[in-house]
């Protein structure tokens, strides 16, 4: 499929590939697929959740391995039901900020990704994890 992006212009992606969000983003509810985009530059850490409808709708992701802090959790049954079975994914949204370095990832509400069926969710965790996590630490 041909896919108008953001960041990329008009790509070819694979319809087998698209995400489908199985409860909408907050405050993104009319959006329900995405395509996941990766640059092999950056090494699997940074990728770009594109809507598949709107091209002017885009959220960087990073990866929380990108990040030397420990970041576990266990997710809901409610979740899991809603994702299926299989290997997930979890991804961080980031907001870019001018300057750069005062960016932040929410790590209380990561994207999961079910790999084997495309299937995903924004959870929103129980947890004590902020909603702004700097990028860079001081």
């Amino acid at each position: 499929m041909l896919l108008k992006t953001r960041d990329f212009g008009e790509i070819e992606f694979p319809k087998s590939d698209v995400i489908t969000l199985v409860q909408p983003l907050y405050g993104f509810e009319e959006y329900k697929t995405f395509a996941l985009l990766s640059d092999s530059n950056t090494e699997g850490y940074l990728s770009w959740l594109q809507s598949t409808t709107d091209e002017s709708i885009c959220f960087i992701l990073i990866n929380p391995e990108a990040f030397q802090i420990d970041y576990n959790f266990d997710l809901d049954d409610h979740y899991v039901v809603k994702l299926g079975n299989g290997d997930y994914s979890v991804w961080l949204i980031s907001v870019i900020k001018e300057p750069f370095i005062n960016s932040t990832v929410n790590l209380r509400s990561p994207i999961i990704i079910n790999q084997n069926n495309g299937k995903a969710i924004q959870a929103m965790l129980d947890s004590d994890y902020p909603v702004r996590f700097p990028i860079y630490s001081n």
